[in-house]
């Protein structure tokens, strides 16, 4: 009896292909973040963490994560004067970016081919 062909395959199938979609933007977004990263001291970048689930990608991170590529601005007139600050594209431009080519690729992306190729690794997968 082969549980796959009585369930609903559209849904399994869809729901692995997000699964995988989510999977691999999160490696995208943590080498793009690592490799525009300089040696980064501080230990609150180390605890960032992804977690896929079926449905969603959530990303945790501490706040100094999500500033840092933000730039201070100094004013002519002020009294205060604001340091300039090296800015880090780490999280506003990666993170956008990888938002638009996810949307993107799954509304476009799931194609007869990668149907056929999901439906090989269920079915490798059942079989142990």
């Amino acid at each position: 009896m082969d549980l796959i062909a009585e369930r609903d395959n559209d849904k399994i199938i869809f729901s692995a292909f997000v699964k995988r979609t989510l999977k691999k933007r999160a490696d995208i977004i943590s080498k793009d973040q690592d490799k525009n990263m300089p040696d980064f001291s501080d230990k609150s970048y180390s605890k960032r963490s992804f977690e896929v689930s079926e449905d969603s990608l959530i990303y945790k991170h501490k706040g100094l994560l999500r500033f840092m590529d933000m730039k201070r601005l100094t004013y002519p007139r002020s009294k205060i004067k604001y340091n300039r600050k090296k800015v880090y594209p780490v999280h506003n431009i990666i993170i956008m970016k990888q938002y638009d080519a996810t949307m993107r690729e799954l509304t476009y992306g799931l194609s007869d081919s990668i149907i056929a190729e999901i439906k090989a690794e269920l079915l490798n997968n059942s079989s142990l």
